[in-house]
């Protein structure tokens, strides 16, 4: 029954990884239909241009209109073709147009540092070979075991890596009022009891730690918290 359980999280995780390399290469499943506002697409340009991301981005609406202000990116600068940033959005009685601006940076980011294909490659290329290695000597469930286990920890280390990358750099390129917004939302959620799902409490950095890198780089700036 073990091996069992081992393989069918060692296919799990190749999947998801494949599933996040496809995004990487652009091969996305992203709904492209509806029109991104004008302001968030100036955004998205500006922010792009001043990152120096050469290649044209596409800004797609997030047609959920949930309350997260949901981002996610696609795509990557070594290969031809576009890259794309999916941007969830209120608009207000005043049709004042609402988004996480510190977020849509933080993702330009990743798409500028090839996160979106250098993790996926770096876990499959760790877990497969050392799946690879084990087969001379070894039963298939270390096999399956090690892949895993070796997969699981290259995973951690990259993504939380990338995490802080691309939020040093969000940091960097958002104004001090976007960062001090982002701050005290994140403070916010902390109030409010915000509890991370298994992916985000293993994956990614803790609310703590980010609220303590921002409230860090805002105090750097001189900023009046």
């Amino acid at each position: 029954m073990a091996i069992y359980a081992v393989q069918g999280l060692y296919a799990a995780g190749c999947l998801t990884m494949t599933y996040n390399l496809c995004r990487g290469l652009n091969l996305s499943f992203a709904n492209s239909e509806g029109v991104a506002p004008e302001e968030i697409k100036n955004f998205v340009e500006g922010q792009a241009k001043e990152m120096g991301l050469k290649k044209e981005i596409m800004v797609i609406p997030e047609l959920k209109q949930d309350t997260r202000l949901y981002c996610a990116s696609y795509g990557n600068t070594w290969l031809p073709g576009k890259v794309a940033i999916e941007i969830g959005y209120r608009v207000t009685a005043y049709d004042k147009v609402i988004f996480n601006k510190f977020q849509v940076t933080h993702h330009i980011a990743h798409i500028k540092a090839n996160d979106l294909l250098i993790v996926p490659i770096g876990v499959l290329a760790a877990s497969l070979f050392t799946t690879f290695v084990l087969t001379v000597n070894r039963d298939l469930f270390t096999r399956y075991l090690g892949g895993l286990g070796v997969g699981l920890i290259t995973a951690v280390f990259l993504r939380r890596r990338a995490e802080r990358s691309a939020d040093q750099e969000a940091m960097e390129h958002c104004t001090n009022e976007v960062n001090k917004d982002h701050l005290d939302m994140m403070k916010n959620a902390k109030m409010k009891g915000h509890r991370p799902n298994l992916l985000m409490w293993i994956f990614k950095p803790s609310l703590d730690e980010r609220i303590e890198h921002l409230h860090t780089y805002l105090k750097s700036q001189e900023v009046c918290l």
